[in-house]
């Protein structure tokens, strides 16, 4: 099945918000259970005629249900094999499912349903950047170019397909004007606003960004993200702003990097290594970063901490693809939001 169109989102904003979606139900899907409704009250008139009814229309939603399943819960039985249904259209889809598996193997329905609840109430054009983004509907020279609007699919940067992907994080154009790095340290900057507000006494903290103690002081060779040596115990957490297919990627390539920090550290302290990947469009799996607070006895962060982790970004992830045929200005300002 091909890629879904810009207009084709409605049909899959019906699922759970832990199947990314918004839980509403459709006039087509309304219809549905309203004529299972007629057709159930015709089935179990005591009258002949109105069950002869039934029987000889050819156009009744959910038939089976009118005989197997009690009146009372023909309603909700028809309402799961609805959203069943949507579930299989939207795994039959070439690469959106791709993107949808790649999500539930790197996270927890939690994660999804806690990414559907916020961008639910973040700015409509965020989040409608984010949902087109998720379906690969983003007016990309790739899309456009499908759909007849562009005369090229090409990248005007590095001249490669122009995809999301490529736009929000594999152009090699924009990694070397930093646009990458600079939401990177945007979210690494929250996220360290919330640790220096925590460190416990006695731990010292070591990040790579101006304004903090630089990892130089402790290692050769290798500069993680954040460092805080505690009880003689020194636990790495490096961040990773990812596309959404290679969180588990991305993860793996962190460990296998830091995996024997002690070798480049001027110190002799054990090593404990944690990651933490934060998807372009705002995904992100809590639970590294919570050992990670466990073990350096940061307060963990709350929800509302993770929210505003997650919309950073994806807020940088929306002017990375608004400027994404632009020149990128020489010190652009991180995205304000409360």
């Amino acid at each position: 099945m091909a890629d879904l169109l810009l207009n084709a989102a409605a049909p899959f904003m019906p699922l759970p918000p832990k199947w990314l979606g918004l839980d509403l139900v459709l006039p087509s899907m309304l219809s549905e259970v309203c004529q299972l409704g007629t057709a159930l009250t015709l089935h179990h008139s005591s009258d002949r005629r109105m069950r002869e009814i039934v029987k000889s229309c050819d156009r009744v939603p959910f038939r089976e249900l009118l005989s197997e399943v009690p009146r009372a819960k023909a309603a909700d039985e028809a309402r799961r094999a609805q959203l069943a249904s949507k579930r299989l259209d939207w795994h039959g889809l070439k690469i959106q499912a791709t993107l949808q598996k790649s999500l539930a193997d790197s996270l927890t329905s939690s994660d999804l349903k806690a990414w559907t609840s916020n961008t639910s109430f973040i700015t409509p054009t965020i989040a409608n950047f984010a949902r087109k983004g998720l379906l690969r509907c983003l007016p990309t020279n790739s899309n456009l170019h499908l759909w007849g609007k562009s005369p090229s699919s090409s990248c005007p940067q590095c001249h490669s397909v122009e995809t999301e992907k490529h736009v929000l994080n594999n152009c090699s154009g924009s990694a070397e004007q930093g646009r990458y790095t600079w939401r990177h340290n945007a979210v690494l900057k929250l996220l360290l606003e919330h640790i220096k507000q925590h460190l416990p006494d006695g731990a010292e903290l070591l990040a790579d960004l101006p304004g903090h103690t630089h990892p130089s002081t402790l290692y050769s060779g290798i500069v993680p993200d954040i460092t805080i040596v505690k009880d003689g115990l020194a636990t790495i957490l490096e961040l990773t702003c990812c596309y959404e297919t290679n969180m588990l990627a991305s993860r793996a390539r962190k460990l296998e990097k830091y995996r024997n920090p002690a070798g480049y550290s001027l110190l002799p302290y054990p090593f404990k290594v944690l990651t933490l990947e934060v998807s372009s469009l705002g995904f992100l799996s809590p639970r590294s970063l919570n050992e990670f607070c466990n073990t350096t006895g940061v307060t963990p962060l709350q929800p509302n901490d993770l929210r505003r982790l997650g919309e950073m970004a994806l807020r940088c992830s929306f002017f990375i693809f608004c400027s994404r045929h632009k020149p990128w200005p020489i010190q652009p300002s991180d995205p304000f939001f409360h």
